[in-house]
């Protein structure tokens, strides 16, 4: 049985999730014209964070402007935050 970090159960999904950030590094091969975020990277390995946007844009312009302006993200239910550890940046929302 797998025992999860404090950082994946403060980001587990709820009943007050309504997007998922998918965090890691990003896979640049030449065959992709997009890059993309890359699950088998051993050093860094995807996770998925579970988040309110309404509560993320309330404390942070960032999220405030990804979620609310006229970006492509603002319709996405996955969005990904790429060249960033997992718990470098659940820390940072930590702190949010």
């Amino acid at each position: 049985m797998s025992t999860m970090s404090i950082y994946e159960s403060t980001f587990a999904q709820s009943d007050k999730t309504d997007a998922i950030l998918i965090v890691g590094y990003v896979d640049c091969t030449p065959k992709q014209k997009q890059p993309r975020l890359n699950d088998s990277s051993s050093a860094a390995p995807v996770k998925k964070m579970y988040v309110n946007k309404a509560l993320l844009s309330c404390h942070s312009d960032y999220f405030d402007a990804l979620f609310n302006s006229n970006f492509i993200q603002k319709s996405m239910q996955e969005i990904d935050i790429e060249d960033v550890k997992f718990e470098d940046f659940a820390t940072l929302l930590s702190l949010v």
